[in-house]
This record gives structure tokens, C-alpha cells and sequence, in this order.
């Protein structure tokens, strides 16, 4: 779940599917602990055989979806994708747009959240992941700067 700048309060769910690869998501208009907060729903389809484990607010207002896989074969994996806040209105079906995937041979685990900060000018993200106090997991904490291709002027 998010409260996004502009009043809406966001909410991602991880398993419960309104379809094969699609979940359900609500839209509060405003705060949802209030009693006449009015909702409406979405769709998020997030990379497929991933699961959406935690979202953030960039400065920018775009949304940053941190996402998580484990299947036999190929171990954990985790990605991140951008979702523009103007995707998101009632009925529509989100789709992030994936800037990174983190799997082996990079520390990745049971990636579980993430945060945006701002450091020295620059946007950041921490990405956590968690144990769950099991011996084959591990709790991390990853930092990564995020930056974005500039646009080259066309001639």
C-alpha cells in the first residue's frame, strides 16, 4: 500500500488474483480508516510469475513496484518497475515497466520492501528483503542510485 501525494491511498494485493497473472488493487480517495472513504478498483499485472511486495512515491510522483519470484529452478528473483500515477484509474489494468532485476549472481533473497530517498541531489532506493528467521534465507539491505537515460537532442 502507498499514500500517494495527491490524497489517493493505493493498495497492491500480492495473491489475491481476479484473473491468472492479474490482482486485484483498490483506489481510496482518500484516507481508507475513514469511515465514508470512497474506493473503486484496479487491475495490476505484474511481471509475469512475480508477485508485488512493496510500493514507493518518487519525486517525480511516479511509482516505484518491487516484486518477488522463487521457483525451484532458478532460485529468488526480484524486480523493480516504474508505474505512472496517471495509469492508475478505476477499472484500468496497470502494467509496471521494469528498470531492474535482481537475481544471482547479485545479493537477492526474499525481497520484501522498498524505500525512495533523496541523497545529495540524488533519487535513492533501499530495498530490503527478510529472513523470516530461517537458516536458507537471508536479511539484506541493498542501496542502489536511480538514475534514467537522458534524452539525446535529435538532429
Amino acid at each position: 500500500a502507498v499514500s500517494v501525494r495527491d490524497g489517493r491511498f493505493l493498495v497492491f494485493a500480492e495473491s489475491r488474483a481476479t484473473r491468472p497473472g492479474v490482482m486485484a488493487a483498490l483506489i481510496f480517495q482518500s484516507d481508507p480508516s475513514e469511515a465514508d472513504a470512497k474506493t473503486s478498483s484496479f487491475a495490476y499485472r505484474p511481471p509475469q510469475g512475480y508477485r508485488i511486495t512493496d510500493i514507493a512515491q518518487l519525486p517525480d510522483g511516479r511509482l516505484v513496484a518491487l516484486h518477488r519470484r522463487f521457483n525451484m529452478v532458478e532460485g529468488v528473483s526480484a524486480t523493480i518497475g516504474l508505474i505512472d500515477l496517471g495509469d492508475i484509474q478505476a477499472r484500468a489494468v496497470v502494467r509496471p515497466r521494469i528498470i531492474a532485476t535482481l537475481k544471482p549472481p547479485l545479493p537477492t533473497d526474499n525481497m520484501e520492501g522498498i524505500a525512495v530517498d533523496r541523497e545529495s541531489g540524488k533519487t535513492i532506493f533501499w530495498v530490503i528483503s527478510d529472513d523470516n528467521y530461517l537458516a536458507l534465507q537471508r536479511s539484506l539491505l541493498l542501496k542502489f542510485e536511480f538514475s534514467e537515460p537522458s534524452s539525446s537532442p535529435r538532429s
